[in-house]
């Protein structure tokens, strides 16, 4: 059963990106998937300043029990420093990179390497690198960061600033008022978001004309990217990307807000009168409108 062709922005760019530890890459031998400890290996033989940073709780998507980041001062290369960077480890996992300063220094060596862009931003395929020139940025994102679009989180310790609490809240939004016009909501999504994209579909959904991506918003506990689904101008459906790695997380707060699922698939939970779902195949949160949820209850579900 699909219930959503084809809407997730960048996935043409983002779909093939590989990592690889190869000789002209921005780390070097460093790479996703490493454990921490043959990460430590390969730092020594730099012996950046590193500082080390284990939050209260864990709150990073892509963390099941255990997170930690790693923020680093001047990091060697054969084209030059990296300024800073922060290294995320998942469950003992790295699973982030990102990197601010010196970047477009490497770019300069690599500048017949083809790359596709998203406004500022230009993803390399081959090396796995997603990067904003603008501002002397780079990102490494495994395929969960990529669904995540983590390329429009700026990491904050990377910034010099201190670890937020993101709002766990798993409500519905005020400004993803579900029935509400375009007009009325869009300045509300804008002053939500990081930035907006606004994005004409193909048809293929017959109950959406218009998607606003909106990056930044707070919800359930993270920074998060929400595609906000309008038909005839008018707000029907909203997806919230998540991790498959925080889906209990998730499926607490939703039950501690929503109470029991009303309905349990392999792919599927049903929250909120089939307005609010779980979803688990394609880790997301999905936000109906009364009318519409009831059509999925009894067209997509059987109930």
């Amino acid at each position: 059963m699909t219930l959503r062709p084809g809407i997730m922005i960048c996935a043409f760019l983002l779909s093939s990106l590989g990592l690889k530890a190869q000789e002209n890459s921005l780390l070097g031998p460093i790479s996703l998937g490493q454990d921490r400890e043959l990460v430590a290996k390969h730092l020594s033989e730099q012996n950046p300043d590193i500082t080390k940073f284990v939050p209260e709780s864990v709150g990073f998507p892509m963390a099941r029990k255990a997170e930690e980041h790693w923020v680093l001062e001047g990091f060697e290369r054969d084209h030059g420093t990296l300024d800073r960077m922060v290294l995320t480890f998942a469950d003992g996992e790295l699973v982030f990179v990102q990197v601010s300063g010196g970047v477009n220094a490497w770019t300069e060596q690599v500048s017949d390497t083809a790359y596709s862009e998203y406004r500022d931003f230009r993803f390399y395929k081959a090396d796995g690198l997603v990067l904003k020139s603008s501002e002397d940025k780079a990102w490494i994102l495994n395929e969960a960061g990529q669904h995540l679009n983590l390329f429009a989180w700026d990491h904050p310790l990377l910034q010099g600033e201190t670890w937020p609490e993101y709002s766990k809240q798993v409500e519905v939004p005020d400004f993803l008022r579900m029935g509400a016009r375009l007009n009325d909501l869009e300045p509300l999504l804008q002053d939500a978001s990081q930035f907006i994209y606004k994005q004409e579909l193909d048809g293929s959904d017959p109950n959406a004309d218009l998607q606003l991506n909106c990056f930044g918003v707070e919800y359930g506990g993270f920074f998060r990217k929400a595609e906000a689904r309008f038909g005839k101008g008018q707000l029907n459906a909203v997806w919230i990307l998540t991790a498959k790695e925080e889906e209990s997380r998730l499926r607490e707060l939703l039950t501690r807000t929503y109470g029991a699922p009303l309905f349990i698939s392999e792919d599927w939970e049903a929250y909120h009168n089939w307005q609010v779902f779980l979803r688990k195949d394609k880790p997301e949160i999905l936000f109906l409108t009364e009318t519409l949820g009831q059509f999925y209850k009894k067209e997509y579900f059987g109930q």
